[in-house]
């Protein structure tokens, strides 16, 4: 098995995860000494990824159905360096990495495979798709780094519930900030695979949970320069939107295209059937 470790909190902020506090809990069932150290080494191997080590938490074998792992990340950064959701000025551009629906494709692998087979996805197919929670993966800590270091960042927000679509609502809130979409970039960020999953369960992906994103806030003048680096590290990048003058809120590029809203995530739908 792998473990990916969340680290978007951190990331967003402009902050280097250094510390882990983990707690981990085990099934009585089917707790050996082997699955401890299969856990651990996991946890270690995702920790030293980022860039943090492991210094404590709580380990227990109880009364659960699985192996739940969860815990407190700590990191730093310069006070004078953090960057704050509430960042966006007139005139930036903003860019998505990772694309959408990177968390929704695995959820749906992992949970809904009889649906995605049905649909017509292969083994490989679904075998790919499962692990998007590990490759990409969705953590963001490298994303974060190459962005600071190629250019002058002034927000960021990773796009969990809700979507690529809601965290660009939340980045114009926060901001008080016109947002200007570029919908037909914006409905192409996403990979091949991810569509098919999406399209196999009837999801819009623009609304689908997708850790392992990132939105980017940045001075227009770096914006080339911010991507370039990106995708020269192998991490994929689009220009999706610029901040304008206007009441805030998003609103498509094109002045014709409806702004879509979802009031939930499109795998809560999915799975309440709502």
């Amino acid at each position: 098995s792998e473990m990916c470790i969340r680290d978007s909190d951190l990331a967003t902020v402009g902050a280097d995860p250094r510390w882990f506090l983990a707690t981990i809990l085990l099934p009585t069932e089917h707790t050996n000494v082997a699955l401890v150290h299969s856990v651990m080494d996991d946890l270690r191997n995702a920790a030293r990824e980022i860039g943090a080590v492991i210094i404590g938490g709580h380990t227990e074998v109880t009364d659960v159905p699985r192996t739940i792992v969860s815990g407190t990340m700590i990191g730093t950064v310069r006070r004078d360096a953090v960057i704050w959701p509430n960042g966006l000025r007139v005139g930036d551009t903003i860019v998505l990495t990772g694309g959408m629906a990177i968390e929704a494709t695995s959820i749906i692998a992992r949970e809904m495979p009889g649906r995605l087979r049905a649909a017509g996805l292969s083994e490989h197919d679904i075998a790919a798709a499962a692990e998007y929670l590990v490759r990409p993966g969705i953590g963001v800590t490298r994303v974060s780094r190459i962005a600071r270091d190629a250019g002058r960042i002034h927000a960021m927000h990773d796009p969990t519930e809700g979507g690529v679509v809601t965290a660009l609502d939340e980045l114009a809130a926060a901001s008080g900030v016109d947002i200007s979409v570029d919908t037909a970039t914006l409905n192409t960020a996403i990979s091949p695979l991810s569509q098919r999953v999406c399209d196999a369960v009837r999801i819009d992906p623009r609304g689908a949970i997708s850790s392992g994103a990132m939105l980017i806030g940045l001075a227009s003048e770096d914006a080339s320069r911010v991507v370039d680096a990106l995708r020269h590290a192998g991490i994929d990048a689009w220009t999706v939107a610029t901040v304008v003058e206007g009441a805030p809120g998003c609103r498509p590029a094109d002045g014709e295209s409806e702004w879509p809203h979802f009031p939930v995530d499109e795998i809560a739908r999915l799975f309440h059937g709502n």
